[in-house]
């Protein structure tokens, strides 16, 4: 019998790019989904196009909700979902007709926990693809997670189909800019085979006005990501001990990297607070004596 698929898809503030993202959905060859489209208490006619296609297409389930961001709007969208396998879709972007049908048939021909699929980056001047460099790559959940180290697309939340076991007991972490890297990791550590797979189905709009992409926004985005990384490092070694190492001289690479982003004194002096908190564990790690000596002239120097 035919596997039902859930799409969470949170929405806020863009009825200029609702209507493609949802006649993408609407239009898959994989007929047996429910789309949940989850309102954040958008201030444009975002709701009304919602409600317009709710009644075109009763696959189609609109929930409004009191403004929280996309974490808090994602998290409802876990509450009330139904289907076998779980996707999400940004609703600025939009997917291929087969987006979902190759999605669950590469995750079932496979027996896997995970499927992903490669996207488009679709900016306004110009389109590139994200190139996996494999027809079909397979991982466990260990090797999976050496590649986050490398692959920052490995932690996106789109362009993935999730069995719903292993998004048990987990949900995204509220009140931070970012809201994949906090989840998806979690995701892969309850898993136990990933594929992928180097079809491009996903489009992803790269806007200046989004939250990612906001200027204003940098320097928090900052600090959500070493809190990210800090999380990270210390759930993946509990769990793997055998990956510690490498996650933790990937943190403290991120804590040179950061710093030498941002010319915001308080942001420095947030990530040398978390470099002096890590102070005794850099000395008797086992990363290398130059990472060492780069971070303690970058704890002193602003």
């Amino acid at each position: 019998m035919e596997k039902k698929v859930s799409i969470i898809v949170p929405v806020y503030n863009v009825s200029l790019y609702l209507d493609r993202c949802l006649t993408s959905l609407i239009n898959q060859t994989y007929r047996n989904i429910e789309i949940l489209a989850i309102d954040d208490d958008s201030t444009d006619n975002s709701l009304e196009i919602l409600y317009r296609y709710q009644e075109l297409d009763k696959r189609i389930k609109v929930f409004h909700k009191k403004n929280g961001g996309a974490a808090s709007a994602r998290n409802l969208g876990l509450e009330k979902y139904r289907g076998d396998y779980v996707s999400f879709v940004d609703s600025d972007d939009y997917v291929e007709s087969n987006y979902i049908e190759q999605l669950v048939k590469t995750l079932e021909q496979h027996d896997a926990d995970i499927s992903v699929c490669s996207f488009y980056n679709v900016n306004q001047d110009f389109i590139t693809i994200n190139d996996y460099h494999c027809e079909i790559c397979v991982y466990n959940e260990i090797d999976f997670l050496k590649k986050f180290l490398d692959d920052w697309t490995c932690g996106l939340i789109w362009n993935k189909l999730f069995k719903t076991h292993v998004i048990k007991g987990v949900r995204f972490k509220e009140g931070h800019k970012i809201d994949d890297e906090f989840f998806t990791y979690h995701l892969v550590m309850n898993s136990h085979k990933i594929v992928l797979f180097n079809k491009a189905l996903y489009h992803y709009l790269w806007r200046d006005t989004s939250v990612m992409n906001n200027k204003n926004n940098q320097d928090i985005i900052i600090k959500d990501r070493l809190e990210y990384l800090e999380e990270r490092y210390l759930n993946v070694k509990m769990r793997y001990p055998q990956l510690e190492k490498i996650y933790f001289e990937n943190y403290i690479d991120n804590l040179l990297r950061l710093k030498s982003e941002t010319t915001n004194v308080d942001t420095i002096r947030y990530i040398q607070s978390k470099m002096r908190k890590n102070i005794f564990f850099i000395m008797k790690s086992k990363i290398s004596i130059f990472q060492k000596i780069n971070i303690l002239k970058n704890i002193f120097m602003i």
